[in-house]
């Protein structure tokens, strides 16, 4: 049993630690975009919509929500660096970016929680196969030894009755 959860923990922080790599390689697209197409414009503030924050919220609904934290912050650092690269001494920040990053959080949290039910279900689900499948399997176990018992009593009976005609 120990060696089962620690295999199991041992593959979450496997999974966990591809799904990190996946998102920065993400946010890392993202920023070279950035650099490339709008290099004065960290964060794509003139647009409606921020990748940035397109990235993390897409991580939370195909990850988790710590996944989706960790898109975030990363997308925050790389706004703020780039920022500091493009206009040094310049405040980069405006309320409209501060909002953004606050109905990040809150869709993170939800899209994440979203994402968690949906998994649970699945494992719940899961699980509910399983126990259907090992019931199956033990009603046909009945099921043959209930058909070799009859057809003993068959025998049984029609050697019984060859005897009695005889």
């Amino acid at each position: 049993p120990c060696s089962i959860s620690y295999n199991k923990t041992k593959m979450n922080s496997n999974k966990l630690l591809k799904h990190a790599v996946e998102s920065t390689a993400v946010i890392a697209v993202v920023v070279c975009l950035n650099i490339l197409l709008k290099p004065k414009d960290p964060g794509f503030t003139s647009l409606n919509y921020t990748p940035y924050i397109c990235a993390a919220l897409l991580s939370a609904a195909f990850y988790s929500r710590t996944i989706g934290y960790f898109s975030l912050l990363l997308s925050t650092a790389a706004i703020f660096i780039q920022g500091l690269l493009n206009n040094p001494g310049e405040n980069n920040f405006s309320a409209s970016a501060a909002v953004f990053a606050s109905a990040a959080v809150i869709l993170i949290y939800i899209f994440g929680t979203i994402r968690e039910t949906d998994r649970l279900k699945i494992q719940k689900s899961r699980e509910h196969l399983k126990k259907l499948s090992k019931e199956q399997y033990r009603l046909k176990r009945i099921t043959s030894a209930q058909l070799e018992i009859n057809r003993e009593l068959e025998e049984r009976v029609s050697r019984q009755q060859v005897t009695i005609s005889t």
